[in-house]
This record gives structure tokens, C-alpha cells and sequence, in this order.
């Protein structure tokens, strides 16, 4: 009798399934990603922008804006669980009011749910980043702008802005998104269409920096030149230390002989944190408006004073980026609440994960490890197939340039290759997936009806 049971009891699971309305589908996804982030992973950088979302000394380092909201959401609950509510919903709705463009109900609330439970997608939407919201706005963002009511449209651009925002970086998302997918009234000649939603774009952008500029306390010094300067040095011909002292004068420079062969021992195309910390540094932190000047006079002459080892240097860092390394993917899965021993008494905020967070934490690093579902190459590789090959319509084609140029802004700025950068792009590249199968299919049950 129990051999029978099973199967009866997997089929009426199945049935229940198949008959559930799209908000319980959409319900059971949001519910599965809070149980398994529950109430919310931080690293670091969440730990930074939760304390400057109580204290209010917003910091340029990171995105303001999204500090100013995580203050508002901590007042109501402590901690990030809020945050985690609001880009878990976000993201789902705005899944789901893109494929709901091809699809019925039922199928589009199933395929977005899918879409979060892809491993890249879930194991950053997991934790509060920068990363993860901006994603989150900009799917809420882009399905409003497809919606027929002019209001919600111009709603999208909100959106889309505080998308824009959350990453100093994340213009090269939002333009194309508003570019070719706003419209300010169907049936436009394509001239007036694009003129006003390339205006929009702008006017998203300016928004988006001029809220953080508006909203920020402290002015940070952030450049990659360190790493820059010493990715020059490690690729370019032999230069004397006299030469070099000269090129990097009233720089925080630590290192005073042997610079060229210092720079390339030290040089690591994964990481330039160690270059201004530590023993081993090679430079101080530029803690005076003369060291901030000197060094960007020097960053901008060594690579017009050798472009090709600049972009040797930068090939080399998007190469780790997009996975292309012996060395592994850089932080595929995370799995904590705070990362450092000080972090709990300085946030007041610590907890332990539960036996199912390390045990799906565990499945999602064999993954990571063992197959090459995580490595950012293989969605750039198809991204690049679907856009040339079979992207005939425009939420597929925008979705596309969308994350391939949001992946290509890393290539002059990244300093690590985090696997979050990548979230991006990976979430454009299934999403264009799900609408270019539906629209392709489409086509064939309609060529075959009419033969």
C-alpha cells in the first residue's frame, strides 16, 4: 500500500501545483528566499550602510540613497529584514510584470519564481547589497514601463533612478533600460519616441547623482589609480627608480627603491586592497588634497605614457571578473549576518544561520565549486549568442544591452572581481532567455497554424 501512496500523494502535490493562482506561486517564491535569507545576510559593505542608515553620516563610499531608505526601514524593524522584504518583492513583481508580457498568469509567475531560484540570481538576492537592490528597482523599473497607463510608466523612471543610484556604476544599466524601453505615448514616430525617452535617461541619471550628491555627509577619496599605477608598472618596459620617483612625486608613496619590481611583485589583478594596507604596501592612503592631485597627475600619465599596458593590466582584472581564472569564482555564495568580530557590538545586531541556510549554503557552493552555473563568461557567452542570433524583439534586445554594457562599465573600474557585479547581467541574460523562447515558440505555433 505504501508503494501506491507515494506517487498518489507526489501526484495531487502536482495537481495543487498546476491549479495555484499566480500570487500563490509568486507567494511560495518570496516566502522560499526569505526562509533561506532569513532576516537578511550582510557582509562588510551592508554592515557600513546599516550604520550610516542609524547615525545618518552618509559616507560617498557607498551609495547614499540606499542608506537614507535602510534608516527609514530600520526605525520601523531593526536590522535588515525590511530591506530583504522590499527587494525580494520588487524583484519578483518586476520578473513577473516582464514575462507577464508573453505570458498568461499561471506560466509567468512559475518562470519568475524560476528566475529567482537560478543559484547566481538567489545567492545574491540573499544578501543586502547595493548589488541586489539596484537588480530589484530596475526589474520593478523596467515592468512599470511596460504597463499601458502613462502614470506607472513615468513611475518606472522613479524606479529606475533610485536603481541607478544604489551603484555609481549603475547608469550603464538604467540608459539602456529607459532608451529604448520608456514610452511617453504609444504610436510616436520613432524619432519623437527615442528623443524623449533619451531625454528621460538623462534626466533619470542626473537624478540618481544628484540625490546621492545631495544626501552625502562625508566626501570620500575613491580612485582606482593605486590599482591602476601599479597594473602600468607591472606591464609596461623597465623604468629606473629615478624615472619613477619623478612620474609618482608628492604621491603617498611608501616604496622609494625598487619601485617597478615592488610594483610587480605586488601586482594581483584579483585585488589592489593590499596595496595601501598593510606591511607590505606600497602606498599610504591619500589623506591630503596635494597626495589626491599627484595622484591622479600620475595615474593619467602613466597610461598615456603607455595605453597598452593599461589595458593589459584591465584585460587581466575582467578576465577574473568574468571567470576566466584558474583561481576560482571571488565570493560566489555568502552565508552570514555580520563578518568581523566587531561587527555585532557595532551594528547591535547578531544572530546565527539555521541548520537550512547552511544546508542550501552548502548545495549552492557545490555548484559553484563543481559546474560552471556560477561563472559569469558562460551568461556574458550566451548574453552576446541571444543578442546577435535570435533577440527579434525589444524586451529581449533591451534586457541584453542592458547587462552586457552594466558588465562592460567594470572593465575600466572594477578593483575585484566579486561574482555580485555579475548579478546583473546574469539576471538579463535568463530573463531574455524565458521572452526569447515564448516569442520564438509563439512564432511556430502561428506558422503552423497557418499551413
Amino acid at each position: 500500500m505504501g508503494d501506491w501512496s507515494l506517487p498518489r500523494r507526489a501526484s495531487a502535490l502536482r495537481d495543487r501545483l498546476l491549479a495555484a493562482s499566480p500570487s500563490t506561486i509568486l507567494a511560495v517564491g518570496f516566502a522560499g528566499l526569505v526562509l533561506y535569507a532569513f532576516p537578511g545576510f550582510m557582509s562588510s559593505d551592508s554592515v557600513d550602510q546599516l550604520y550610516e542608515a542609524r547615525t545618518r553620516e552618509f559616507n560617498n563610499a557607498h551609495p547614499p540613497l540606499m542608506a537614507a531608505l535602510w534608516g527609514v526601514l530600520d526605525m520601523l524593524v531593526t536590522g535588515p529584514l525590511l530591506m530583504l522584504l522590499a527587494q525580494a518583492a520588487l524583484f519578483l513583481g518586476g520578473s513577473y510584470g516582464v514575462i507577464r508580457q508573453v505570458l498568461a498568469p499561471r506560466p509567468a509567475a512559475v518562470a519568475a519564481v524560476g528566475l529567482l531560484l537560478v543559484p547566481p540570481v538567489l545567492s545574491t538576492m540573499a544578501v543586502i547589497w547595493k548589488d541586489s537592490q539596484m537588480a530589484a528597482y530596475l526589474l520593478a523599473g523596467t515592468a512599470a514601463m511596460l504597463s499601458p497607463r502613462r502614470g506607472v510608466r513615468i513611475g518606472g523612471l522613479a524606479l529606475i533612478s533610485a536603481a541607478c543610484a544604489f551603484r555609481y556604476n549603475g547608469f550603464a544599466a538604467a540608459v539602456p533600460l529607459v532608451g529604448f524601453g520608456f514610452e511617453w505615448r504609444p504610436g510616436l514616430r520613432w524619432w519623437k519616441r527615442y528623443l524623449i525617452s533619451g531625454a528621460a535617461a538623462i534626466a533619470v541619471v542626473v537624478l540618481a547623482f544628484g540625490v546621492n550628491r545631495a544626501l552625502t555627509v562625508e566626501e570620500a577619496h575613491m580612485t582606482p589609480a593605486y590599482g591602476d599605477i601599479v597594473g602600468v608598472l607591472a606591464f609596461t618596459g623597465d623604468r629606473t627608480d629615478a624615472d619613477l620617483r619623478q612620474v609618482l612625486r608628492d604621491t603617498p608613496l611608501v616604496v622609494t627603491r625598487d619601485i617597478q619590481a615592488t610594483a610587480r611583485r605586488l601586482y594581483d589583478p584579483r585585488n589592489s586592497y593590499h596595496l595601501t594596507t598593510g606591511p607590505q604596501r606600497m602606498f599610504d592612503g591619500a589623506a591630503t588634497p596635494l597626495h589626491q592631485q599627484a595622484l591622479a597627475r600620475a595615474w593619467k600619465e602613466l597610461i598615456r605614457g603607455d595605453l597598452e599596458a593599461y589595458l593589459s593590466h584591465r584585460r587581466a582584472m575582467f578576465a577574473e571578473l568574468l571567470g576566466l581564472s584558474d583561481r576560482g569564482l571571488w565570493g560566489p555564495v555568502y552565508l552570514g549576518f555580520t563578518e568581523f568580530p566587531d561587527h555585532p557590538d557595532y551594528i547591535e545586531h547578531d544572530t546565527n544561520p539555521s541548520t537550512f541556510q547552511v544546508d542550501v549554503h552548502d548545495v549552492l557552493v557545490r555548484l559553484a565549486e563543481d559546474t560552471p552555473l556560477f561563472a559569469p563568461y558562460l551568461y556574458a557567452v550566451l548574453a552576446l549568442i541571444f543578442l546577435v542570433a535570435f533577440s527579434r524583439d525589444r524586451i529581449s534586445f533591451t534586457l541584453l544591452v542592458s547587462g552586457l554594457l552594466y558588465e562592460l562599465s567594470f572593465l575600466p573600474t572594477a578593483g575585484t572581481p566579486d561574482c555580485r557585479y555579475s548579478h546583473w547581467m546574469i539576471t538579463c541574460t535568463c530573463l531574455a532567455a524565458v521572452v526569447i523562447f515564448v516569442r520564438r515558440l509563439d512564432r511556430g505555433r502561428a506558422r503552423r497554424a497557418a499551413t
